[in-house]
């Protein structure tokens, strides 16, 4: 059996499309979507699985679970329909804003400059995409087109600073001993964006020597969730290996600096 590697540039990005004489649907196919259009994958199945056949028929979805952060499978021949899809997206839910710096020191004694306000937290990064590495592939029969979808998630963002404290205040004692009030101290630094989530990283390993197919891994350009490429649609023989990165959360504001004593 053959395989025609030729690659394709679309809106700038390369895939590498796969083109194989049809096949009779081996037996020992995995997954089983028991009549559904997706089949999560969960952590007792997300490592660890030697498959004769990963079979994906047109329209349908793996889709890695809650919890999942790699998928490693020992997989002799994959063979995808039409519009297939394997989503390794990083969970998409906003991480809760960090915390803010908090109240304002306490008063420094006669005349001292107040203190600083306390630094609001730094935002939460966002998860990278599910890794995936497919190992021991003796063949690629791609009928119709695979999108692999890589999204990272979205970063936190960053916590208030605190309020700066209240300055020390004017001294005075007759006849000698005298100063002014303090100025108050500077506000809190801003908490800083949570970065976005790197996109995954996919390998796909050749059974005769070990070597990676040559599948680059494409970015959006512009972050958040990706909408499928053109290529990877119909019967086009492509893997296209695309997503966005998370995008970066935002950053908080600096305290208030606190009033002259």
């Amino acid at each position: 059996m053959k395989i025609f590697m030729s690659g394709l540039v679309v809106t700038g990005l390369t895939f590498l499309s796969a083109f194989v004489l049809p096949q009779a649907q081996a037996a020992g196919t995995f997954p089983d979507f028991q009549g559904q259009n997706e089949y999560i994958v969960t952590g007792e199945n997300a490592t660890g699985l030697v498959i004769d056949t990963l079979y994906i028929p047109k329209g349908k979805t793996i889709r890695a679970g809650p919890g999942v952060t790699q998928i490693s499978w020992t997989v002799k021949t994959i063979r995808v329909e039409e519009d297939t899809t394997i989503d390794l997206s990083a969970e998409q839910a906003v991480p809760r804003k960090a915390a803010d710096g908090g109240a304002a020191p306490h008063q420094v004694g006669y005349c001292k400059h107040g203190l600083d306000g306390h630094p609001g937290h730094d935002g939460t990064p966002g998860k990278p995409g599910v890794a995936l590495t497919i190992n021991g592939i003796h063949r690629l029969d791609i009928q119709g087109s695979l999108w692999i979808r890589t999204d990272g998630g979205p970063g936190g963002a960053g916590g208030n600073g605190g309020p700066g404290g209240l300055g020390g205040g004017h001294y005075s004692h007759w006849p000698n001993s005298s100063c002014g009030a303090g100025q108050g101290g500077a506000g809190g630094r801003a908490g800083k964006a949570g970065p976005g989530g790197a996109t995954s990283q996919v390998v796909f390993l050749k059974a005769k020597d070990g070597t990676p197919y040559g599948l680059p891994n494409g970015v959006a350009p512009a972050c958040g969730r990706s909408t499928r490429p053109s290529a990877a649609t119909g019967k086009t023989g492509v893997i296209a290996i695309y997503g966005g990165k998370g995008c970066d959360g935002a950053a908080g504001h600096p305290g208030p600096a606190g009033n002259h004593g």
